[in-house]
């Protein structure tokens, strides 16, 4: 018996998630040449564009998963040691 499918793509603003991480991604905007791969990848939707359309972290939101560092082309993202 197959299990049922569940979707709730980028439930964290209902949740605020960001407690849950042990590193966080950090952008170095003199790396970043707004391919804005991150923005598109990030799952919970916690990366927006500021006014300049650089990327922007939400920490509230972000679960750490660390997708935008490893896909980042230009490795304008590194992770930094969660503090609590």
């Amino acid at each position: 018996m197959a299990a049922p499918s569940i979707y709730a793509l980028a439930n964290s603003p209902q949740r605020h998630t960001g407690n849950w991480r042990q590193f966080r991604p950090v952008l170095h905007q003199e790396l970043c040449t707004q391919c804005w791969i991150c923005f598109v990848r990030c799952p919970e939707g916690a990366i927006s564009l500021d006014a300049n359309e650089y990327p922007v972290v939400d920490y509230d939101e972000c679960k750490g998963c660390l997708l935008c560092v490893h896909d980042c082309p230009t490795q304008a993202f590194t992770t930094e040691k969660e503090s609590r």
